[in-house]
């Protein structure tokens, strides 16, 4: 009897062990170097780890389950630096750069393969992600499948930088809403979205695929991709020191002259991705890079820490058939803006292939239009006077509703159409955007061109601005803080006071400057 109670009791104890050790799966994090201390399990994510009991504690180490990954940033929210880990740490003090503290954590659970076409698993830890920001910073919006509008989610419309894409996906980025538009096909992560056929801040849907899984790798028919330039790497920031050039991936550092753990920058071929790995073997943090870095303290990876080193060639094939679609559209028949009596593109038609300044002797007639179709590359003007007078509204893309639009419905007396690659531009930069310390156009000011995610360093100041000029064809955003979060105002015009609009005076500490008709 005592024995057969003494088995249950084991039975009981291994069990719940086990129970308990798959409850704890996730995460951990250490008060203490080399694993000890207090500890904390995480399964998800947290935008924020002051509302955590381990916040209170600095973490020193972290344990990675195999097949998981934790990326840690050092602002809330997921902004700021961040370092990616595989594998456990016994001191982060080593694996992060210096100064930096852990704010907020993504975790990424080992992902199940599913095949093409087949419902996405919504637990899966390999999404896609998009982010605001070049070089993986900014605002970041993970998906899980493909969607035709960006406008209600977290990264927005048009406001892409750089894309992050999980091995064996494929996906393409489309200019304009349910996958039309412009498009590029990506296989790789892509930093500098700037740099690809799409262009920066232009993504508004994006179609995700998943390869086929494959079994055993076929022997290789054609040998590895060789840089013929050659990628090399330096001792040294800003390309000096020894240096050495390759021409192919290498598993192991350690008997090349540049040596393991040395490299400090790195000149990259163009039409060439490098993508820079803690460890040998192609394990550890990494870093995938496209272009020059004259200093890989800023990276993933680091400075002094590349071990082994893959090099591929950017993938070609989306560029060719961009360009193939461009000669295809070239030889269509004339296109051109359409406008509609009804709205949703209904109703009495008639297409535009020129500016018209009076509507009245127009099949469409005077005062009439509702909806309007605006073909990729047309800029249109539509005013409520004749000879392009009284109110306007200015579109690139199709309104189906035009009550919305500042013009308003059956308001329509003359338009101007424009070829958006043909428009008289003075430069790149513009007329500007100018800020004013004082109501009226008044006092301190200072003129900008770009997108300021923190005005207290410009002259104008933070919390300072109380008037603005607004050039026609450009559109300010303003926010309450930086980065360009709280409270925000739209203008597309002068506004003499800002204490009359939303976001109200002295507020401003952040701006978002873009153009109607060429995005800055």
């Amino acid at each position: 009897m005592k024995l057969t109670r003494l088995i249950w009791v084991l039975l009981l104890t291994v069990t719940g062990t086990v129970f308990a050790a798959a409850q704890e799966e996730g995460v951990t994090f250490f008060e203490r170097t080399r694993f000890r201390g207090f500890k904390e399990v995480l399964t998800e994510n947290d935008p924020d780890l002051s509302n955590n009991p381990i916040w209170r504690h600095r973490i020193r180490s972290l344990r990675v389950p195999d097949g998981w990954e934790v990326v840690l940033y050092d602002e809330t929210e997921y902004y700021g630096r961040f370092v990616g880990l595989k594998e456990d740490s016994r001191d982060l003090s080593r694996d992060l750069p210096r100064g930096f503290r852990i704010h907020s954590v993504e975790i990424k659970r080992p992902a199940r393969r599913r095949r093409r076409g087949a419902e996405p698993s919504h637990d899966s830890a390999e999404r896609v992600t998009l982010f605001s920001g070049d070089h993986y910073q900014g605002r970041r919006e993970a998906l899980e499948e493909s969607d035709p509008d960006l406008g209600d989610n977290r990264i927005g419309v048009n406001k892409a930088s750089s894309i992050k894409i999980p091995e064996g996906y494929r996906v393409t980025l489309y200019s304009r809403r349910n996958y039309r538009g412009r498009s590029v096909e990506l296989h790789h992560d892509n930093e500098h979205l700037a740099e690809t056929d799409i262009g920066d801040n232009a993504v508004s849907s994006v179609w995700i695929e998943q390869d086929e899984p494959r079994g055993e790798p076929e022997p290789a028919s054609e040998p590895a991709p060789q840089a013929e330039e050659g990628v090399t790497l330096f001792r040294d920031s800003r390309f000096r020191g020894r240096s050495e050039t390759l021409y192919e991936s290498d598993p192991n550092l350690s008997d090349n002259s540049i040596g393991n753990d040395s490299a400090s920058s790195i000149r990259v071929p163009k039409g060439y991705v490098v993508t820079l790995y803690q460890h040998t073997n192609f394990r550890g943090r990494s870093v995938q890079l496209g272009a020059d870095s004259e200093n890989l303290t800023g990276t993933a990876v680091g400075n002094d820490q590349v071990s082994s080193l893959r090099i591929d060639k950017k993938p070609e094939p989306e560029r060719e058939r961009t360009r193939r679609r461009d000669r295809d559209r070239d030889r269509r028949p004339r296109e051109g803006v359409t406008l509609f009596k009804d709205s949703r593109f209904r109703g009495t038609s008639e297409e535009f292939f020129e500016s018209d300044e009076d509507l009245s002797d127009n099949p469409i007639g005077n005062d009439r239009a509702s909806s309007i179709r605006v073909p990729e590359g047309f800029v249109v003007t539509l005013y409520q006077h004749t000879n392009f007078r009284g109110r306007s509204v200015t579109l690139t893309a199709d309104e189906n509703n035009l009550s919305r639009t500042e013009v308003g419905n059956d308001q329509v007396s003359s338009l101007r159409v424009e070829r958006a690659r043909n428009r008289n531009r003075q430069d790149a930069r513009g007329e500007g955007v100018t800020l004013f310390k004082d109501s009226n156009f008044r006092g301190a000011s200072e003129k900008l061109y770009e997108s300021d995610p923190n005005l207290s360093d410009n002259t104008i100041g933070n919390d300072s601005l109380s008037s603005i000029r607004v050039p026609q064809g450009y559109v300010v955003t303003l926010f309450e803080h930086a980065n360009y979060r709280g409270r925000s105002v739209v203008l597309r015009g002068d506004e003499a006071r800002m204490g009359n609009t939303r976001l109200g005076n002295d507020q401003a500490s952040s701006i978002k400057i873009e153009r109607e008709f060429y995005r800055q």
